[in-house]
């Protein structure tokens, strides 16, 4: 039997404005202008 590898989480990074935009955009199948007020509503509601 072929042993399971152990769980390690992933790494996290950091993604620009532009990068976390086009990620929003294509995701959400919206436009660039919603995925800046997207992320800008994020923003506001982050501690």
């Amino acid at each position: 039997m072929k042993q399971k590898k152990p769980y390690s989480q992933p790494a996290l990074t950091e993604l620009t404005q532009e990068q976390a935009m086009k990620l929003v955009a294509e995701r959400k199948n919206r436009s660039d202008e919603y995925a800046a007020e997207f992320l800008q509503a994020l923003r506001e509601t982050a501690p």
